[in-house]
C-alpha cells in the first residue's frame, strides 16, 4: 500500500477540487483505514483494489453513519 494518501491517485488535489465545488466529501482512508489497527488486512491477500467483506461492511458503516449524522 502507498505510504502517502495524500499524493495517491492525487487524492488532495481531488478532495480539494470536489470540495472547492461545494460537493460533498467522504475521506474513507481517514474515516475507516487510518483508524483500523491493520488496514492492509481489510483487503483480499493485503493488496490494495477491492475490500474484504470485512472492510466493505468498515466502509458502509461509516459513510452511512456520516450520512445519518448530517457531517456530509
Amino acid at each position: 500500500m502507498v505510504e502517502n494518501h495524500d499524493n495517491y491517485n492525487h487524492k488532495s488535489k481531488v478532495i480539494k477540487i470536489a470540495k472547492d465545488a461545494n460537493i460533498p466529501v467522504i475521506d474513507i482512508h481517514k474515516e475507516v483505514f487510518e483508524k483500523h489497527d491493520d488496514p492492509l488486512g481489510l483487503f483480499p491477500f493485503r493488496i490494495n483494489g477491492h475490500y474484504t467483506p470485512e472492510g466493505y461492511r468498515l466502509v458502509s458503516n461509516s459513510v452511512l453513519e456520516l450520512i445519518r449524522d448530517n457531517k456530509i
